[in-house]
């Protein structure tokens, strides 16, 4: 990260409370990984619980799937695996009847602001509590796809 030119994760106690959250959400079953034929895992998503450090009520929260822990491979760049479970995420808050999916990212790691911008994320506002270093906030109507005609599907095998 540090290469890229962002200072995320890079206080171990932050890091430490991401990991802890990030094992609760799969023992939870709310993340998600992307497969190649091998096994060997290429991406994962999680689903999270609406983080009242920033969403209020005035946001009407329960009009949103929560996305986090959003990571590809460094093998599998270039694959649009990142949109494409955006996408999927997406799809699934359809089907729940939610309109938006939200995120929250670093603060400082403008590169990814700009990333989730170029798919479709339009930035919400910034929020700065003081225990926190994540709070840039974004969100995307459910209907709007990166890549409709590249699904991914729960369960399946198909290559990526």
């Amino acid at each position: 990260m540090e290469s890229k030119g962002t200072d995320q994760w890079s206080d171990p106690e932050t890091g430490a409370k991401a990991i802890t959250k990030w094992r609760a959400s799969i023992d939870e079953g709310r993340a998600w990984v992307v497969v190649d034929d091998s096994e060997s895992v290429l991406a994962t998503v999680s689903r999270g619980p609406i983080d009242r450090d920033f969403w209020t009520d005035d946001d009407r929260p329960e009009t949103a799937f929560y996305l986090y822990k959003l990571i590809v491979a460094r093998r599998a760049a270039g694959r649009r695996l990142g949109e494409r479970l955006v996408d999927w995420a997406s799809n699934l808050a359809a089907l729940e009847g939610r309109d938006w999916v939200r995120i929250d990212t670093w603060r400082t790691n403008e590169g990814l602001h700009s990333y989730y911008e170029r798919i479709g994320f339009e930035h919400v506002r910034t929020e700065s509590p003081p225990h926190r270093r994540s709070g840039w906030l974004a969100q995307r109507p459910v209907t709007k796809l990166s890549l409709p005609d590249s699904p991914l599907a729960v369960g399946s095998r198909t290559a990526v």
